[in-house]
Parts: C-alpha cells; structure tokens; sequence
C-alpha cells in the first residue's frame, strides 16, 4: 500500500496528466487545481466511509494535500 504522500502526490499527477492531450492551453489543470480536485477524491471516497482503518488513511491523504 501506498504511503498517505505517495497517493496525494499521485492524485495530482494524475489530474495534471489527464488533460494534457488537449489542443488549447486553455484546456489544461494547473498544479492548484489539480490539488484541489484531488483533495475533493478524498472528501469523496471519506463521505463514503465508516470509521475504519480506511478512513484514517484517506484522513492522512487529505492532511498531507492541505500542506502541499
């Protein structure tokens, strides 16, 4: 299992990634962004979750995304 950092990290790179096949720069996510949706995965996969070990590790996900 990946590390709480090493799953955000790989959150935003994945978002920075995602669109970067198109054709207008204007189409492209920022590192801000990407940070932002990938904090918005963890709210997400969170609302979804009881109180298990789980959720203490998209916890510690979010935590480390806020001070990046």
């Amino acid at each position: 299992m990946k590390t709480p950092e090493e799953k955000g990290d790989e959150l935003i790179e994945w978002f920075l990634h995602t669109h970067s096949n198109k054709l207008s720069d204007y189409s492209r996510i920022e590192y801000p962004t990407a940070k932002l949706f990938a904090i918005k995965v963890c709210n997400e996969v969170l609302s979804d979750m009881g109180a298990d070990r789980g959720y203490a590790y998209w916890s510690d996900v979010k935590e480390y995304l806020k001070t990046k």
